[in-house]
């Protein structure tokens, strides 16, 4: 059914997917992002700090991204160009969370 969708994009920004907690909370929980020295030196402290330094922990499965990028999983298996977007989402590492998050159910994008 989905097969007709391939010249249909979609860029689902699980940084800020809405419906739960969003992905870069996420990011937050699970890594000291204020440690990440190439980070701090071109980006402002304060916001990274600020974010980052009091994260609220949340079971696994709260993490509405997972959700997201599921669905954007199957949809590109049917053949919807899907990709990565930060939402401008912590300059310099945001880009890089959206891949880990396609990588953390299964999808590896790739250029075209």
């Amino acid at each position: 059914m989905l097969g007709g969708l391939r010249h249909i994009g979609y860029c689902p920004t699980l940084v800020v997917s809405f419906g739960g907690i969003y992905g870069e909370q996420y990011w937050y929980h699970e890594m000291d992002v204020w440690e990440q020295e190439r980070l701090m030196r071109f980006h402002p402290n304060r916001p990274v700090e600020g974010a980052s330094l009091r994260s609220h922990k949340a079971h696994y499965d709260d993490y509405h991204h997972m959700a997201v990028a599921t669905t954007a999983t199957e949809l590109y298996r049917a053949g919807v160009k899907v990709s990565a977007g930060a939402h401008g989402q912590r300059h310099g590492l945001g880009f890089h969370w959206e891949m880990w998050m396609f990588a953390q159910v299964g999808l590896q994008l790739r250029r075209s």
